[in-house]
């Protein structure tokens, strides 16, 4: 295998001296096929070598960043899935029943204390605030008079004008006006607070859910109509498994902390431990 290694060789030697040395009249060289095959792939080999070798020497080099090792103290941060509870959630209920006449806010809406959300037709508690009122005067009346027939039975006793008997009559007449007028009174006091209980205000500032019951609709005592909440702060409540809370109380406990003086990262947190677990209770949602 060696001898046409070298007739390759030599044949490409004798192509290369050809064509370079110029010649007035044409040299015929006789070389086999294969020779000349050979030689034009180690030619054409020669030259792209050479050019990728100038192409790499007219590249300049590349920088290259060294950075050395730095030791330092990093937080190690605990990444768990919660649920937002809100701070105050109040489930808006009627307290008198009636048709429901109008929905004064629109859902999801942040409303301010004592805004009116929901009115229930008051022409029925309005009409019995009018009778009370009416009832208090008359008991009113019924007291000055009882009290007036007392004066004067009372000052007829002396002159023995009228007889024992009928002076207790006129204390008693007294004293049930006087319960007559308290009872009247407090009627009126609670029909004042049933024509109130026809408007539904937010006991809070916060947001309110969908309305669950329409214009029009029969509304009773207890009915349910939305929901108003605050979020702001908000509760973030989840659970720490048990490797995890080993795993700080040790650290704490290396660092001289006590496990309950657990702090949310942002702003103050209070924890409660279930059933192995701890359930760390963040005041804001940022």
């Amino acid at each position: 295998m060696g001898r046409p290694v070298e007739q390759e060789k030599k044949a490409a030697s004798q192509l290369t001296e050809h064509l370079r040395k110029p010649s007035p009249r044409t040299t015929s060289i006789r070389v086999p096929g294969l020779c000349l095959l050979g030689a034009a792939v180690v030619a054409g080999a020669f030259l792209v070598q050479s050019e990728t070798r100038v192409d790499e020497a007219q590249q300049p080099a590349e920088t290259v960043s060294v950075v050395h090792p730095v030791k330092t103290e990093m937080t190690r941060y605990l990444e768990e899935t919660g649920t937002a509870e809100a701070l105050r959630k109040v489930t808006l209920v009627a307290q008198v029943s009636g048709t429901l006449k109008s929905i004064n806010y629109e859902d999801g809406t942040r409303v301010e204390k004592r805004c009116p959300l929901f009115v229930i037709d008051p022409a029925e508690y309005q009409a019995n605030l009018e009778k009370a009122e009416g009832e208090v005067a008359q008991s009113e009346a019924s007291l000055i008079n009882a009290q007036t027939a007392y004066k004067r039975a009372s000052c007829l006793s002396k002159s023995a004008a009228v007889s024992k008997a009928e002076i207790d009559e006129a204390l008693a007449n007294r004293d049930i006006a006087q319960g007559q007028l308290a009872s009247s009174k407090a009627a009126l006091e609670l029909a004042r607070i049933d024509v109130e209980h026809t408007q539904i205000t937010a006991p809070f500032s916060g947001y309110v859910t969908a309305h669950k019951q329409d214009v029009g609709a029969l509304i009773t005592t207890s009915t349910e109509l939305a929901i108003i909440m605050n979020l702001d702060p908000i509760y973030v409540n989840f659970t720490v498994p048990e490797s995890e809370a080993l795993r700080m109380r040790r650290a704490m406990k290396g660092r001289g902390e006590a496990f309950r003086s657990l702090k949310a990262s942002e702003g103050g947190g209070r924890h409660a431990q279930r059933s192995g677990l701890s359930a760390v209770r963040h005041d804001r949602l940022c």
